[in-house]
């Protein structure tokens, strides 16, 4: 009888240890620093400005306003909104510039503090 159990038990286990092997993803260091932050955050993630005027991006190395159309599309570079204005990429004359826009013109999703 015990040798009738361990042969099923290791056909049993024979029979699944593939199916873990080819499931199983591999886990990495680096994989725990990103982890809450990619579970949460909109980091990199594409969005567009939602006013119906456009709005205006805000570029402090140059101390300037460019405006911006309906449609246009935003990179998210800080999602989390300092007095309602979050951090953003977006084409200005044909160049990917950095600079800050009010959240409320936009339908990226914050980070709220708790």
């Amino acid at each position: 009888m015990k040798n009738k159990v361990i042969k099923i038990g290791l056909l049993f286990a024979l029979c699944f240890s593939p199916a873990g092997i080819y499931n199983a993803g591999t886990v990495r260091a680096d994989n725990f620093e990103n982890a809450a932050e990619s579970s949460f955050s909109q980091k990199g993630k594409g969005c567009k400005v939602t006013r119906a005027g456009g709005s205006s991006m805000y570029v402090e190395s140059l101390d300037k306003d460019f405006p911006l159309k309906r449609g246009a599309y935003l990179i998210v570079v800080d999602p989390e909104p300092h007095q309602g204005i979050i951090v953003v990429k977006a084409k200005v004359n044909k160049k990917l510039m950095q600079g800050e826009i009010k959240l409320d013109d936009t339908n990226c999703v914050p980070i709220l503090p708790r």
